[in-house]
């Protein structure tokens, strides 16, 4: 399994359009071959981030998804509707799982 977590720093002001947004463009992932769960963690703290994680069975499975037009669409869909600060992605192939 290969896991992508972004985290994403979003004015708080506009917390709910982003997550809001985000939301409506997670609808899509359904149909993504090889992704076999999605998440957008809201953060506790109002002035905490928001990560998003993305389960893929595969390495492979990713990189198609991350070269596709879907993938650049639903980006675009949420960072023009929202403020986000910075954003920064980490990767992990998962080692252990209960």
């Amino acid at each position: 399994m290969y896991v992508v977590v972004t985290r994403i720093s979003v004015d708080p002001a506009h917390a709910d359009e982003f997550a809001a947004a985000f939301s409506e463009s997670m609808a899509d992932h359904g149909g993504v071959p090889g992704l076999v769960r999605s998440a957008l963690l809201a953060p506790s703290a109002p002035d905490g981030a928001f990560l998003s994680t993305m389960e893929f069975d595969s390495l492979t499975s990713y990189r198609a998804w991350a070269g596709s037009s879907e993938s650049g669409l639903a980006h675009s869909a949420v960072v023009n509707a929202t403020v986000v600060r910075e954003s920064a992605v980490e990767t992990f192939d998962v080692h252990t799982q209960v």
